[in-house]
């Protein structure tokens, strides 16, 4: 069962329609209060991840539920029409002028949507940025498909690596990263998130069973 597909900007006028389509699923599937609501509180946490990306962007938002597999699925497709120099200049007039730090498990997806808007023949930047350092073991890597180059983000990828990392050094900063999976509700509700940039957009895709 696939669900209206919601087109959203970042005016967010269409963030409530989102919200609406989330709970019309839930009641088709008739799915428990406790699980209806951890399926909206996803839904909020990416609506919320988008409130706070400065750049322009088109997107549609839309769900599909597999009952066989007894699994709910969030998807969002961003279109990545934004080069780096319309980047800077709008970065350029927000107050800081610059994005609030990536802190959070959505808030390293943010920050990967944001850097993934950028001209996408940059793109290598993307693995300097990502893909360096145990904290970022696993978090961002190239794909060969057969439609083209994706890079790829994963939540069970990253898990596994912080875990694998954490066998072998206890320092402060890895400690942080592990106390900040624990605590995240996104990282706690979800089974899955997946990450995918290509040439002309972004997936992501929050997997969650019931």
């Amino acid at each position: 069962m696939e669900t209206e597909k919601v087109e959203i900007n970042s005016d967010g006028k269409e963030f409530g329609r989102a919200l609406e389509v989330t709970e019309e699923l839930a009641a088709n599937l008739q799915l428990p209060p406790k699980e209806a609501l951890r399926l909206r509180l996803l839904m909020e946490e990416l609506l919320g991840m988008l409130r706070e990306i400065v750049t322009c962007f088109q997107a549609k938002v839309w769900l599909e539920s597999r009952e066989e597999e007894r699994q709910c699925c969030i998807y969002l497709q961003v279109d990545t029409m934004m080069d780096a120099k319309q980047k800077k200049e709008l970065l350029e007039v927000s107050t800081s002028g610059k994005n609030m730090a990536n802190t959070g498990i959505m808030g390293r997806i943010r920050g990967l949507f944001e850097t993934g808007m950028d001209n996408y023949a940059d793109a290598k930047n993307l693995q300097m940025q990502y893909g360096t350092g145990y904290i970022n073991f696993g978090v961002l890597g190239m794909v060969n498909t057969n439609m083209s180059n994706v890079y790829y983000w994963s939540l069970n990828k990253y898990k596994d690596s912080l875990k694998s990392a954490k066998k072998d050094t206890d320092s402060e900063t890895l400690v942080e990263a592990w106390d900040e999976l624990e605590k995240s509700i996104v990282a706690n509700l979800a089974d899955e998130i997946k990450v995918g940039i290509t040439k002309d957009k972004l997936d992501l895709i929050i997997e969650k069973k019931w």
